[in-house]
């Protein structure tokens, strides 16, 4: 007759499977932070009209992204291997698919500013100002996640604390982002560059609502620990 009750050694091998899947979580974290830092470096160049610069530093934020993949392929291959009697096994695998769509996502809002580069527009500077507070908010809730990631197994409370602050810079980002549509209608002459720049922000906006996306899974962990 089969057991129906988890061994005490598979409680112990159960443990140390989630330490390794919380660990590659937070390398993941880690990896999106630094894909971000190459995608800020490119909104950089593109302010100050470096527009060449901005095609060729471009490969930095495609070859970070590939990274992030290729540990996320591992971090799913080993959460499949060990995840039979792991209880949170479908939530840890749908927070390294936002992590992973997160790191899509910055990747498609630097192709589009290498496309937008190839007009050679000048923002004015309220447009130039909404962007840079858009990606500064955007870093603020990334190492917020790595912070919560860390933290999830080990101080819960905090955790799920600064899950709900993501949730309230994400909000933040919201009136950015209705802020700069306005902006863009009334200052932007050209229909090209409109067009375009107006994807990068969506791209933007839609990073921000990925990463409380991701917060929220952390937290659904967090407050069975508490």
């Amino acid at each position: 007759m089969t057991e129906s009750f988890i061994k005490p050694e598979d409680l112990v091998k159960i443990s140390i499977a989630e330490s390794n899947i919380a660990e590659q979580v937070r390398t993941l974290c880690k990896l999106l932070v630094d894909e971000y830092m190459y995608v800020n470096d490119l909104f950089k160049l593109f302010a100050n009209h470096m527009y060449v610069a901005v095609e060729s530093e471009y490969p930095k934020v495609r070859n970070s992204k590939e990274n992030l993949e290729n540990a996320s392929d591992k971090a799913m291959e080993y959460l499949v291997r060990v995840g039979i009697g792991l209880g949170f096994k479908d939530i840890y695998a749908s927070i390294m698919q936002e992590i992973s769509k997160a790191a899509e996502l910055l990747d498609t809002a630097a192709y589009k500013l290498v496309i937008l580069s190839k007009l050679r527009p000048k923002l004015t500077d309220k447009i130039s100002a909404l962007m840079e507070r858009i990606l500064e908010n955007i870093k603020l809730s990334l190492e917020k996640l790595d912070t919560a990631a860390s933290l999830f197994l080990v101080n819960p409370k905090k955790a799920i604390e600064i899950s709900f602050e993501i949730s309230k810079i994400e909000a933040s980002i919201d009136e950015l982002y209705r802020d700069m549509n306005i902006s863009l209608i009334a200052e932007i002459e050209s229909e090209k560059v409109l067009i375009i720049l107006k994807d990068v922000v969506d791209t933007l906006e839609e990073i921000a609502d990925v990463i409380r996306h991701a917060a929220t899974y952390i937290r659904y962990i967090s407050l069975h620990r508490v």
